[in-house]
């Protein structure tokens, strides 16, 4: 299924423009979010991109951006003594605030 948002405005919120092997991960971490987003709204949005929610382009966008640039989910580091510790998707993957966005779908 198609993502919910187009790979031309993650480059722009991103301000990069994508290689190609860069372009292969990005379009994969789009469906993949967006996979998880349409989990949480409980939504299909087979229309995607268009019909899409601003609200919830933004937290797919948000979230991909997250992804790809932090790819191991650290959410947090000390570095003495070198502790680290990462977030599990997708538990753990969207912020309180972008669950409520797209709950609000839920039916």
């Amino acid at each position: 299924m198609a993502g919910l948002v187009t790979i031309n405005d993650l480059q722009t919120l991103m301000s990069t423009q994508f290689s190609d092997e860069s372009l292969e991960q990005a379009t994969l971490v789009v469906e993949i979010v967006s996979s998880w987003a349409r989990v949480v709204s409980g939504q299909s949005w087979p229309d995607a991109p268009l019909g899409v929610p601003a609200d919830v382009a933004a937290v797919v966008l948000q979230a991909s951006r997250r992804e790809l640039k932090n790819p191991d989910r650290v959410i947090s580091r000390q570095m003495g003594p070198f502790q680290v510790q990462f977030s599990q998707p997708p538990d753990g993957f969207f912020y309180p605030a972008e669950l409520a966005i797209l709950k609000r779908f839920k039916r």
